[in-house]
């Protein structure tokens, strides 16, 4: 599994809707990514990835492919 694919996982999983990893996914397009699922999901990364996010990578995180960019930094 890719990490793209498994952030869209964490993504799916705490937002309960289907992510396509192969397509972008922003904030913007989940009514439900609010303040409280955006915690979770950076929790979820940071489990998934073992790293563990500066609180200015945490604000910008917007979308899957920001994720894919820090999963890859830390790789």
């Amino acid at each position: 599994m890719t990490s793209r694919e498994r952030i869209a996982a964490i993504l799916s999983e705490i937002l309960g809707v289907p992510i396509d990893a192969a397509q972008e996914y922003a904030r913007e397009q989940a009514e439900n990514w609010d303040s409280l699922n955006h915690l979770r999901i950076v929790l979820a990364f940071e489990e998934e990835f073992g790293v563990s996010l500066q609180p200015e990578e945490v604000v910008a995180v917007r979308c899957l492919s920001d994720l894919e960019r820090l999963a890859q930094r830390t790789a």
